[in-house]
């Protein structure tokens, strides 16, 4: 179960003023007695109906600027002004969120599902939010806790969108509740998070193949065993690597998981620009041929809460 957020307004700091509402901006709100921090963005002109929204968790070790900027490339933002919806990038407690590894012993404590359900409280209280179609994404770290909320979210969370992080092999979180649909993409040469499962780089604890976590959430939600195939073009041979998309249909409530298998990819979320040298000797190669940002929203776009 989880409790029920205590949010002192007069503690929160959350400067939704629609004269500037194109620009990111700061958040914070008092959780567990932690001042948890973030920013959101609010496109310009929203309509007057309710819009959805997308929280994107970043990696261990990186913030919500790494979120917005490194990771998504400000896509999720150019997206919002497009198609109007509210994006949030939280941050977790010592840049980590707890996703769940029970064999990593400094993995922080912190409620961090309440946390993103309190944020989604919080934001309610300012915008007018479809609560049918509430969306979490994230990669490494931020991927493994977009699982957790598949898992102890579902309530509240209509689809997630994950990259280079997989299920917990040691596993201290509830098993799932409600059918939710799952989107993964994965390296098969990341060099932090094991494509074939196993323990991460720097004694990070173990997680489950991509495969097996992918075959936890079919056995759960009962989809088609039989997946379409798509191998998406190879527009950027200079990237390494290539793009192939497994979609199970047919699940409970009309779930369904897109598994993108990133061949020759390593740690990284795919989008427009390739990574630095430096960074690539560290996390391998990034996928240039996909925009994640838009398959994740065409993929949430497909799904609402129970569907």
């Amino acid at each position: 179960m989880i409790p029920n957020p205590v949010l002192r307004l007069s503690t929160i700091v959350f400067a939704c003023s629609a004269a500037s509402a194109a620009v990111p901006k700061q958040g914070s709100l008092m959780f567990d007695g932690e001042m948890r921090t973030g920013q959101y963005y609010v496109p310009d002109n929203l309509p007057p109906s309710p819009v959805p929204l997308v929280i994107h968790l970043h990696g261990g070790g990186g913030d919500s600027d790494t979120a917005m900027d490194f990771t998504t490339e400000f896509r999720w933002n150019e997206l919002a002004d497009r198609d109007k919806f509210i994006v949030v990038y939280p941050e977790g407690i010592d840049d980590h969120w707890n996703d769940c590894r029970g064999d990593l012993p400094d993995l922080p404590d912190s409620d961090d599902v309440g946390f993103i359900a309190a944020v989604i409280d919080l934001v309610a209280t300012y915008f007018d939010i479809d609560q049918e179609r509430v969306y979490a994404a994230g990669i490494s770290n931020g991927s493994m806790m977009s699982l957790r909320l598949a898992t102890e979210l579902s309530d509240r969370i209509a689809a997630v969108a994950c990259a280079a992080g997989y299920a917990a092999a040691v596993n201290d979180c509830s098993e799932p509740e409600h059918p939710i649909s799952i989107m993964l993409a994965a390296g098969t040469d990341d060099p932090i998070v094991p494509y074939e499962g196993g323990e991460l780089a720097f004694n990070r604890g173990t997680v489950l193949s991509a495969h097996d976590t992918i075959r936890l959430w079919a056995n759960f939600l009962q989809v088609d065993p039989t997946p379409s195939i798509e191998l998406f073009p190879d527009t950027v041979p200079g990237d390494h690597c290539t793009v192939t998309r497994y979609l199970f249909t047919g699940g409970v409530e009309g779930t369904e998981i897109a598994y993108d298998i990133v061949d020759g990819g390593g740690h990284a979320w795919p989008g427009p620009t390739q990574f630095s040298w430096f960074w690539r000797l560290l996390n391998g190669w990034k996928n240039q041929d996909v925009v994640y940002v838009d398959e994740s929203w065409e993929f949430f776009q497909r799904h609402t809460l129970g569907s």
